[in-house]
């Protein structure tokens, strides 16, 4: 359906406005995924998954299962306060939350969406739309999920 592709190009605009906001949270890409990904919804298509892939942080490869910034800039800000000091994932998942909140204001080109609601859960940041047609169809309410995720370490296998 046409929307879908709406919904991913709205999505990636709004991911690439945060980015431009804060530059540690770049995009490198907007992975879809879920029943509409897959081809398997049964319904209609009215809730989109999306994974973003954040360009500057990996896992940690001296610790698994952290993440490590690669870029210059400082990411103190997001430090635990143990020795060594990690990244905090609740602290990185909260500004990125934020900062989407804060683009979607900015992404005014979408006139076919409304955004009535959005959530914050731990990693996922839930935003609610409704999808108004261009040919006066009825409107379609759409839940769109955002979850920040970040690329395995260099030579890492998936599974340990």
């Amino acid at each position: 359906m046409f929307y879908s592709g709406a919904v991913y190009n709205y999505v990636k605009a709004v991911t690439e406005r945060a980015g431009q906001m804060d530059r540690r949270f770049r995009p490198a890409t907007v992975v879809t995924y879920g029943s509409i990904a897959e081809g398997t919804r049964l319904s209609a298509p009215d809730a989109f998954h999306f994974a973003v892939v954040l360009e500057s942080f990996i896992e940690n490869p001296a610790y698994p299962q952290s993440v490590h910034y690669v870029d210059t800039d400082s990411v103190d800000v997001f430090h635990t306060k143990k020795n060594p000091p990690n990244i905090d994932g609740a602290k990185l998942s909260k500004h990125y939350h934020c900062l989407i909140a804060l683009a979607m204001t900015w992404v005014q080109r979408f006139e076919i969406f409304h955004h009535f609601k959005i959530s914050f859960d731990e990693s996922i940041t839930t935003i609610y739309l409704v999808y108004r047609p261009k040919n006066n169809a009825l409107a379609l309410s759409v839940t769109v999920s955002i979850l920040m995720a970040v690329r395995r370490s260099p030579g890492e296998s998936l599974i340990r």
